[in-house]
């Protein structure tokens, strides 16, 4: 497990590099910031769920250079929902809420709950 977590911040710490990179090819896509979360999600590592919500405020704050799509906040709710603490029942409530809202004002399927 220890490996798993090693390589997922080695990982993190790559898109962060990439996303302020002159080479837009190396630029990471929203896809890469959900593999990296979904490895958090997945593992049995006591953070994943805090790891994953600083990961999804940087891209809610465009640091990432691409914006969280329904993947991206499904795939953190899930690493809260697995961490089974009431906090992070409420946060995992506060991200739905979130994402019906953003739905709501912008009418973009990217984001809307599709559960």
């Amino acid at each position: 497990m220890q490996h798993v977590v090693g390589l997922s911040q080695q990982i993190r710490s790559e898109l962060a590099r990439n996303s302020r990179s002159a080479n837009f090819a190396a630029h990471p896509t929203v896809l890469s910031y959900n593999t990296v979360l979904n490895t958090w999600a997945k593992s049995l590592y006591p953070e994943a769920s805090n790891h994953a919500l600083s990961l999804l405020k940087q891209l809610e704050d465009g640091k990432g250079g691409v914006q969280p799509d329904v993947f991206t906040y499904t795939t953190v709710i899930d690493a809260l929902a697995k961490s089974g603490t009431k906090k992070s029942a409420e946060k995992a409530e506060e991200i739905l809420e979130k994402m019906e809202a953003l739905y709501n004002e912008t009418g973009d399927d990217k984001v809307g709950p599709n559960v």
